[in-house]
Order: C-alpha cells, then structure tokens, then sequence
C-alpha cells in the first residue's frame, strides 16, 4: 500500500487543498487502483464533508481500532463510498472520518490506526464496492512529530507490518519557521522535529526517503502580507480577484526540469541555517522564506535539479476562494482544470517517474 500522510504546523496552510489535489490526482492517473481519502482533522472535517456532499449513500461501513491502553476509548472510523465523474467514466473511492475527532494522537495511536486500516483493507473495499486499497490519503491538523516518534523501536509495527509499503509525509512549511530555524536552532522544539525525521528517513530509507517539503502561498507569506486583501495584492484592503499570485522562487524552483536525489530533512535545515539574505536586501518581507529557501537549494543543486522530495506550489488562484465550502458539487472536477493542480500534476509526475514503487 502507498500512504500520504499530509503534516503541517498551522492551520490555514493547504492541507485540505493538497488532500484533494492528491484525491483527484489519483482519480485521474490510478484509474483502477482503490483509493482511502481518511479526514482526522479535530476541528473542521473539510476534506470529507466535501467529498461527501450530494452524493449518495450506497454503502458505508465502521471498522474499531484497537485501543492503545487500557483505559483509552476505542477509536472507530466510519467510511462511505463516494463516486466522482472522471474524464466521462464514474470513479468510486471511500472516504473515512472518525466517530470521535477530537481524540489526540500519539506514535503508538497512528502506528494503531494505520495498521487497522491495513489489516480491514479488504473488508473495506468489499463492503464499498470499491478496487482493493492501495493508496491511503490521510488528511491532518497535526505536525509529524505528534504521529511518529523519535526512537527506532517506536516503528516495530510498521517493520513488522508495512516493510512493502511506501510512506510519502507531506510537511507543509510556514513563513514563521524559517525565524525558528535561524534564531532557535539549537532549541529542543527544533532538535526533536529533526530527530523526528532522521529516524523516519532511516525507518523508511527502502521507498528514497518519505518526507516531502512542501511550500505554498498560503503557508510561505506572513500575516502582515495578508493585511492589503489576500496576500496583499489587491490594495487598500481589496483583493485583486482577476490576478493569479505567484511566489517567484517558488516558480523558478518548479520549472528546474531535472529531478535530483533524495535531500535530508537535516541537511535542508543547516542548509537554511546557514544561508544568509537579509531583509533589507529585498525591500520586502514576503519574500524572505522563499529567497532563502531558492539559494538554499540553489546551493545545493547549482540550478540544474530540483530535490525530488521539494514540492513548490509557486501559485495562489482566486477560483480557489471558497474552496472549503461543503455545499459544493463536482469539486474535484472544479480543481483539475485550474493552473494549481496543473503544476502540482507535473511535479507529482516527475516523482513518481523517478522511483520505483
């Protein structure tokens, strides 16, 4: 099985979106591949109440995971099957969410639940009446260091149980971070984030290296940049609705045609750490992650590749405003015509192009 476990440090910076982009992605590309689109976000349920909306329940089914200690509720999840008009031919896929989404989750609870939906996997699929899973899209309020742990034996049941499986962790980066990485680097949050995926690299090290960078608009740009309208581009606190935003490095990073090796979550941090533009050099705050993140990699790769692992999403798009409202039809339809998925379908190619699943 492939898993997409989409990560991140803040709401608000794409992870419902990039659910659905890797939703209609796989419609499109794994025509006869099941597909598990799982929401666990506490606070809001995007991702499921907008695939489920207006579509009609033929099937859903619960499966229990099994409790961690003993006195820790059982977890169960719900699932329906929902099906999507791709390219003129119906595409079922199910979509899961939990009884109780306000449950945390710990190393040993995520290691738990994805096995149960590992070891149900049939089940699922028979009772939906769907292709036999083989990925698992899992949406997510929490950052990696929450659903994994930082010690080897943390991971037996994944060795033991998903030694074939492909892990892809999508961290969506935000503009604060960089302040982090540069003024705090020595701090135990950063220390423990880096642990954190030194040893899920290593665990994972079989599938070239699980976690993927990941940078968009929405997490690249800080709050005062939003404060003129969205991103800032529309004056006097009114957004530009009829202009595309686009992050220059960001698109300068993304048409690099070659695809280079695997870079570690370590060495892209010092590589940050390390790069020096400054402020003033600029005249605008915006830019500062991205500048450094484009020399970063710049550095590293002389111009000539993009890191396989480095996904840059350069473009906002108003058609995307409002995107998370529930009561919407054909969504997935909506967002495969638009210059976003576009970009985020060569990149994905490019990938999946360069490793052997």
């Amino acid at each position: 099985m492939e898993w997409h476990v989409i990560t991140g440090s803040k709401g608000g910076v794409g992870k419902t979106l990039l659910s659905l982009l890797l939703l209609a992605y796989h419609l499109e590309e794994k025509t006869n591949e099941g597909i598990l689109v799982l929401d666990l976000n506490a606070m809001n349920t995007d991702t499921a109440a907008i695939l489920r909306f207006g579509s009609k329940v033929s099937n859903d089914f619960e499966i229990t995971v099994e409790k961690v200690e003993r006195n820790e509720p059982n977890r169960i999840i719900k699932f329906q099957d929902v099906s999507y008009e791709v390219y003129s031919k119906q595409k079922s896929f199910a979509v899961g969410w939990t009884v109780n989404p306000f449950l945390l989750y710990k190393y040993n609870d995520f290691a738990n639940l994805l096995l149960g939906i590992k070891k149900h996997a049939q089940d699922i699929a028979n009772e939906l009446e769907i292709s036999p899973l083989k990925h698992v899209i899992i949406d997510t309020n929490y950052h990696f260091c929450n659903l994994f742990g930082t010690q080897d034996e943390q991971y037996a049941k994944y060795q033991e149980n998903c030694a074939d499986d492909h892990f892809n962790v999508w961290f969506l980066w935000v503009y604060r971070q960089l302040k982090q990485i540069k003024e705090e680097f020595k701090s135990s949050e950063i220390q423990t984030i880096m642990q954190t995926a030194k040893v899920i690299e290593r665990i994972f090290e079989h599938n070239m290296g699980p976690i993927i960078n990941t940078y968009t608009p929405l997490g690249m740009l800080p709050t005062e940049a939003k404060k003129g309208g969205i991103f800032g581009v529309g004056g006097e606190g009114v957004p530009n609705k009829n202009k595309d935003y686009i992050i220059k490095e960001l698109e300068k990073l993304e048409k690099l045609e070659k695809v280079g090796n695997y870079i570690s979550f370590q060495r892209l941090i010092k590589k940050l750490q390390n790069v020096r533009i400054e402020e003033n050099e600029l005249g605008d705050t915006r830019r500062i992650f991205s500048a450094n993140l484009y020399k970063a990699i710049q550095e590293i790769s002389d111009d000539e590749f993009l890191p396989i692992n480095i996904f840059p999403l350069p473009i906002y798009q108003p058609a995307l405003e409002g995107y998370t409202d529930r009561e919407r039809t054909n969504t997935i339809a909506l967002l495969r015509e638009l210059e976003t998925y576009k970009k985020f379908k060569k990149l994905l190619n490019r990938k999946y192009d360069n490793e052997i699943l």
